[in-house]
């Protein structure tokens, strides 16, 4: 293994580790300031015979997931990306528009 290949699945680790703890965080959270949703989110949630459930069960509880989606929108764990392009692109346009300055454009840089 490269040692850049290892500082990239270093990074990697990493971040997870936090992104997923102060998700885990916000949610903990957030159900002690609704306790309402907190218990009917208990209710869907006993409703298993086990104390198991598979993934595949998990991903079948509707509020659930209602309530992680919500939660990860207020309390996203990653605030912003920041990403740089590596070259110019060019996007065609199926339509061409006219500028500010009234010149006709067919692709956009």
């Amino acid at each position: 293994m490269a040692f850049a290949d290892y500082l990239n699945s270093v990074r990697f680790i990493l971040a997870g580790h936090e992104t997923s703890s102060t998700g885990l965080t916000w949610f903990l959270y957030s159900m002690t300031q609704h306790q309402d949703i907190q218990a009917k989110l208990r209710k869907e949630l006993l409703a298993f015979p086990n104390d198991r459930p598979s993934m595949d069960e998990l991903n079948a509880l509707p509020y659930l997931d209602c309530v992680l989606k919500e939660v990860m929108r207020v309390h996203s764990p990653v605030t912003s990306t920041s990403r740089s392009p590596l070259k110019d692109e060019i996007i065609p346009l199926s339509e061409p528009f006219l500028d500010k300055n009234g010149k006709e454009c067919h692709e956009i840089r």
